[in-house]
């Protein structure tokens, strides 16, 4: 009993030095912006979360196919990024740390689940902030593009995703004849001849809503990377615009298959197992895009030790 008394005794010590130790880190006026946006991360990962769980399917299982994991990624190079900076230069003031801790808290526990609009408002007010410091412009653009990234889905870009989804249908069209499946476009409508299922390319299936979520993507994780624009950012770029249009024009064409295929890959696993490669594959083209190219080393021959 009295080693596991000690054994208690010392967790407890361990714990209360652990919490005195980070709580001294939070309450230096340089630990006010990385705890906002921690705060911002933790609000966008609650709101995914919270949408998957009143989603559809009843199983957790199936609930797990809601959950954006590209958001997720995207906090996650983020908040790395903020680890990293000196905010040394950004120290607010007693009275603009206290109502920035305030709004995160009300923000955490007293905003709905689903409210997105309060986690832009927050990540554009420290963005602006951080803005005014020269070294922290990287985490200044990273909340911006998280923060606006889905811009590009509200209704005044609705004749944008009606002359890309053309442009999908017509490339769709081609696929499926180019299969042995015979079928008819008009428009933004797919019909598959010998079947009664027609599938109507709509914002949210074409490919502008999958270039404007993975190309933010791409940028947030190019940046936090250490990224610039320069030549190799842009190649990299247009290539994972080449590739999104492709993997899109794919999964539509095995939406014409059946009604199942349908269904899979337009709510399903189907969407989720795609959403979560474009984003690795735009988290892998950043680091490509990042990282030097590495120089051939002459290496002299090796002597012949057989003499």
């Amino acid at each position: 009993m009295n080693d596991a008394s000690a054994c208690a005794d010392d967790a407890d010590q361990t714990l209360g030095e652990l919490a005195q130790r980070y709580w001294s880190i939070i309450r230096k006026p340089s630990a006010a912006y990385p705890v906002l946006v921690a705060a911002c991360a933790l609000m966008d990962v609650r709101r995914t979360f919270a949408f998957a769980y009143e989603s559809d399917p009843t199983g957790l299982f199936e609930k797990l196919g809601f959950v954006d994991f590209q958001i997720m990624a995207e906090w996650g190079f983020i908040v790395a990024l903020a680890a990293r900076l000196d905010f040394s230069k950004a120290t607010p003031g007693r009275l603009e740390r206290l109502v920035g801790l305030a709004f995160a808290a009300f923000a955490l526990v007293g905003v709905t689940f689903h409210s997105h609009a309060v986690t832009v408002v927050a990540c554009l007010a420290i963005a602006l902030r951080l803005a005014l410091v020269r070294a922290l412009w990287p985490l200044s653009i990273c909340l911006a593009l998280v923060s606006l990234q889905f811009t590009l889905t509200y209704p005044p870009f609705k004749s944008l995703h009606l002359w890309v989804g053309s442009i999908d249908a017509q490339f769709v069209h081609l696929l499926l004849s180019i299969g042995g499946y015979a079928n008819e476009v008009a428009g933004n409508v797919l019909h598959v001849a010998g079947t009664d299922l027609s599938v109507e390319i709509m914002n949210g299936c074409d490919t502008a809503t999958a270039l404007n979520s993975v190309f933010f993507a791409y940028s947030i994780f190019t940046v936090a990377s250490g990224g610039r624009v320069s030549p190799p950012t842009i190649v990299w770029g247009l290539r994972l615009i080449g590739l999104v249009f492709l993997l899109n024009w794919i999964r539509l064409v095995l939406m014409c298959m059946s009604m199942e295929s349908f269904n899979f890959w337009h709510t399903g696993w189907g969407e989720s197992i795609l959403s979560t490669a474009y984003m690795m594959i735009a988290s892998s083209f950043a680091q490509y895009a990042t990282t030097p190219a590495k120089t051939s080393v002459d290496v002299a021959p090796i002597a012949d030790m057989s003499a």
